[in-house]
């Protein structure tokens, strides 16, 4: 078996080069640039790249979740569960079935983390009251808020198309057949009736509830992380957040992914189903055919994914960010 898919996985590699080469050079200059802002002295621009780090070792670890999840709430007239959907898609395409949409997620987790990270960090001390009695206290809680808030605005701003892509590069339409993320902007923003025309601003189709789900969910998960990290260490005495135990630690990180997750599952299911059908997609009727259970969709596969994620993205970011001499 394993011989297999390193077959197949070179035969994919040698007919598609260039791509390759782009993945390559863009991951050494990367690598170059984190090694180079590691002595910056400015903590956002080391946070960045620590918190980029982190996006793209959560995003790739759990992007097998991600296209059951997502391929389940493209399909939900059929309402499948994410079981069932994790076997068909297996039976049908093997282990490569589980890596649409992969090379979309390497781009946009650098960037978009690098962005989100950096914008937050900077917001964060610039708002926060640092020399407050009670850290806990409102105040922050919604300096984090805040925080996540516009870092997260400017980290959907790049990437969303990224998302775009990769959502209808998981559910694998005949209409939506692409290639890779260059194939994918190339035919979203050409025109077919005017030669030479193209429509930038097709790569923001169905942005609306995404933005909204994206924004959403993050503030929810950094500013509840946050601020029971805070209530904790004020309760314990704590003045360091590496100084929490593992229990206190993570429990932080999956109170909130869950919370987070439950809260925006319905938006989840909307953004999905706007970016696959496009134009065809009306709100009212959507809700109308399918009623509750569109409520409910794919939610304890979400809420599940979402406290994982939360709690792999703060332990690895936590982590690159003591490289870098920063903490988040």
């Amino acid at each position: 078996m394993k011989s297999s898919l390193l077959k197949r996985g070179l035969k994919y590699v040698l007919s598609h080069p260039t791509h390759y080469a782009c993945y390559f050079g863009f991951g050494v200059a990367y690598v170059f640039a984190g090694v180079y802002f590691r002595k910056s002295k400015y903590e956002y621009i080391r946070m960045g790249f620590a918190g980029s780090v982190a996006q793209i070792a959560t995003e790739f670890f759990f992007h097998p979740l991600d296209v059951v999840n997502t391929k389940v709430k493209a399909e939900i007239v059929r309402k499948v569960d994410a079981l069932q959907m994790s076997r068909r898609i297996f039976s049908k395409e093997g282990l490569f079935g589980f890596t649409h949409g992969l090379s979309v997620t390497y781009y946009s987790s650098l960037l978009g983390g690098l962005i989100y990270f950096s914008t937050y960090k900077f917001f964060k001390k610039l708002l926060k009251q640092e020399n407050s009695e009670d850290n806990a206290n409102i105040n922050n809680f919604f300096a984090y808020l805040l925080s996540s808030c516009i870092g997260e605005l400017f980290f959907m701003v790049i990437y969303y198309p990224f998302d775009l892509v990769r959502t209808r590069m998981q559910t694998r339409t005949e209409l939506h057949a692409y290639n890779g993320i260059i194939d994918g902007f190339r035919q979203i923003v050409k025109s077919k009736k005017k030669v030479g025309y193209w429509r930038i601003h097709k790569l923001y189709d169905g942005a609306t509830p995404s933005f909204v789900l994206n924004i959403s969910n993050q503030c929810l998960i950094f500013s509840i992380t946050e601020s029971l990290r805070d209530y904790v260490m004020l309760k314990n005495n704590i003045q360091k957040v590496k100084d929490l135990n593992f229990y206190q630690y993570h429990s932080c990180s999956l109170i909130s992914g869950a919370i987070a997750g439950a809260i925006t599952n319905i938006l989840e299911v909307i953004t999905i189903n706007k970016q696959v059908q496009g134009k065809h997609f009306n709100f009212k009727n959507f809700i109308k055919e399918h009623g509750f259970y569109s409520l409910r969709a794919g939610i304890f596969a979400r809420m599940m994914i979402n406290s994982l994620h939360t709690i792999t993205l703060f332990t690895v970011a936590d982590g690159i960010a003591n490289f870098y001499g920063v903490e988040l």
